[in-house]
């Protein structure tokens, strides 16, 4: 669930942006569901980490934290702020305090 919502604003605007530039309303909404079909189908890495517990799950879960604050500061963070101005800064550590509420949570 914090994968959802952590990605959600990402994802409207991206598709905003590929309609922007010319993409078909039914090529965004087409490639909505293969991307969430290719994350169900990563999911599977996650689920081997989880039964081998221990150093390989701390592996997978360290590279996923990387891999996310890579994307966040080169891209959507500048994006953002281009866009959105001082209110980028409070939306993200909104989104960071949900994630962190959810993940807590279960």
């Amino acid at each position: 669930m914090a994968i959802f919502v952590s990605n959600l604003p990402e994802s409207i605007g991206s598709s905003t942006q590929m309609h922007q530039g010319g993409k078909s309303t039914r090529y965004v909404l087409v490639l909505w569901p293969v991307v969430a079909l290719v994350r169900v189908v990563s999911t599977w890495g996650y689920l081997a980490a989880n039964v081998t517990k221990g150093r390989f799950e701390g592996l997978v879960d360290g590279f996923a934290a990387g891999a996310l604050l890579v994307m966040l500061v080169g891209a959507m963070v500048p994006e953002a702020q281009k866009q959105a101005g001082r209110s980028a800064g409070l939306a993200a550590v909104l989104g960071f305090a949900v994630a962190s509420g959810l993940a807590v949570a279960s």
